[in-house]
């Protein structure tokens, strides 16, 4: 009996050591994303450190094979990735052991399964999926982990209704998308009209709606100045116009920033509609434009309108042929392009940013947020 009286008491001097130890740390969170300057993985976890929590990051980068071009390189990454998958969960699992977090985050939560969410949750740890992306239909996603999860961060108003459909425990939140306040900033002090690079310009991954948007613009203004930058554009087929004006570079970090600002106008439109009928509102560039100092012209939707002052702060289009007379238009008006971009860098900058997104994440997941704490 002493024995046991002994054992239990031991047993509960270390819970309550272990909950002090808790009670008096700041929060902590485990963090699994890509992380490189301007990427959301990081803008997140910065404005987690802002809100006064410590956070380990896992880079999903460091276990992604080696593209290549030959048969030979293809079966070697396969092999590779099948081996670097199992790798990173047990890293994560791992590392969740040692740290203790309050909170694991994921972006996307590519290449992670059921058995390691189930892992981590055991733990007593809560899981979070921050989801930036139109839809789900992703090779390195694993959809029977959307039910798994402690609460699942969407950017796409139009999935909150799906998610919850497809989800037995709550936890569906509507999140933004947001900025990263390290990079995407303004370069220059001001610009003269002579020292813009392009009229237009169009940063974004290559899709066929893209193409024929900027296709469709240049049948209407054939001699515009159009700059367009971003990766996969080799995939194009047809519109020869539109294959000058691309130069086919990836721009991140301050050569977006530059990019953006050094265009008169930036266009801002996704990627169009996926498998499952579903089309993005706003993204990424929606808030990195502004805060990069550039001129915006938007598609036009109910969303957009919520987020910015349309006419005073930046404008939107409905049609190619509206896109191309607002581009004609607001090209002969250089001192209200730049009243405009001044009222929307306004309006975005701090508001719209990723440290104000991890706090309304927090908000949402009824986390503590110690923003003022120094």
């Amino acid at each position: 009996m002493a024995l046991l009286i002994a054992s239990q008491l031991r047993a509960f001097a270390h819970d309550l050591e272990l909950f002090v130890i808790q009670t008096c740390r700041r929060p902590v969170a485990v963090c699994a994303a890509e992380f490189w300057t301007g990427a959301t993985g990081t803008g997140l976890c910065d404005g987690l450190r802002a809100a006064g929590w410590h956070v380990h990051e896992i880079d999903i980068r460091a276990y992604k094979g080696q593209p290549g071009d030959t048969v030979v390189s293809r079966i070697m990454r396969r092999v590779q990735r099948t081996y670097s998958r199992k790798l990173y969960r047990q890293r994560v699992i791992n590392d969740c052991e040692t740290v203790q977090p309050d909170l694991f985050l994921t972006v996307k939560g590519a290449e992670l399964d059921v058995a390691t969410l189930n892992a981590i949750s055991a733990m007593g740890i809560t899981t979070c999926n921050y989801y930036p992306d139109v839809n789900f239909n992703h090779a390195s996603f694993d959809q029977a982990t959307l039910p798994v999860y402690d609460h699942f961060v969407t950017t796409k108003s139009f999935q909150v209704d799906w998610l919850r459909d497809h989800r037995e425990k709550g936890g569906v939140h509507f999140v933004h998308h947001g900025y990263c306040g390290l990079v995407h900033k303004p370069v220059y002090s001001e610009i003269a009209e002579a020292d813009y690079l392009f009229d237009v310009g169009y940063a974004g991954n290559h899709s066929g709606y893209k193409a024929e948007q900027l296709g469709g613009l240049l049948e209407i203004l054939p001699e515009l100045d159009l700059g367009v930058t971003g990766p996969n554009w080799h995939n194009m087929q047809g519109w020869p116009k539109l294959v000058s004006r691309i130069d086919g570079r990836e721009r991140r970090n301050v050569g977006f920033a530059q990019f953006v600002q050094r265009n008169k106008i930036n266009l801002a439109f996704h990627y169009g509609i996926v498998d499952d009928g579903w089309s993005d509102l706003v993204s990424t560039r929606t808030f990195e434009i502004p805060a990069c100092g550039g001129f915006m012209l938007h598609v036009d939707n109910a969303e957009i309108r919520e987020l910015y002052d349309v006419g005073t702060e930046i404008d939107v289009f409905s049609s190619i042929e509206e896109m191309a007379d607002k581009i004609s238009y607001y090209l002969d008006r250089p001192d209200l392009r730049r009243t405009m971009t001044a009222r929307a860098m306004e309006r975005t900058i701090p508001a719209y940013s990723y440290a104000a997104r991890a706090r309304e994440m927090l908000g949402a997941l009824g986390l503590p947020d110690h923003s003022t704490r120094d």
